[in-house]
């Protein structure tokens, strides 16, 4: 498992792309919990967020210890993300059931240029830049 952080100044967005991402054990919950909080933990505000799910899953098992985690994640560290890629059905639908249970959006896209755009929209719509 592994994620990797990169500025996207094109589209002024951070790009986390997913590497052999596999969340099926407490023990990869805990890992992918530590290996994004490092990624994101240095950065001095919050920022817009794409995620590249592309190799990244989730079993249906642990996708409601995942969806508290997301959560926390996505409002200390982010002023908005969205989730891009091909992932399985089954982890799409995980995401999104998680989302909707513990009230976040699950902004799932299929591509980074639809992604940038929603990210962009978000922007302007909140007025922060």
């Amino acid at each position: 498992m592994k994620m990797t952080l990169q500025y996207d100044a094109a589209n002024d967005i951070y790009l986390l792309t997913c590497v052999e991402v596999r969340i099926d054990s407490v023990t990869s919950l805990q890992e992918w919990s530590t290996q994004i909080r490092e990624l994101l933990n240095p950065l001095p505000k919050k920022i817009y967020l794409a995620i590249d799910i592309r190799d990244f899953h989730l079993s249906a098992q642990m996708a409601p210890a995942y969806g508290p985690l997301a959560k926390e994640i996505v409002t200390r560290y982010t002023l908005g993300t969205v989730r891009f890629g091909s992932a399985e059905n089954t982890t799409r639908a995980a995401i999104r059931l998680q989302a909707s249970l513990n009230q976040y959006p699950s902004n799932i896209m299929p591509d980074l240029e639809t992604a940038a755009a929603v990210l962009k929209e978000i922007r302007e719509l909140s007025g922060k830049r």
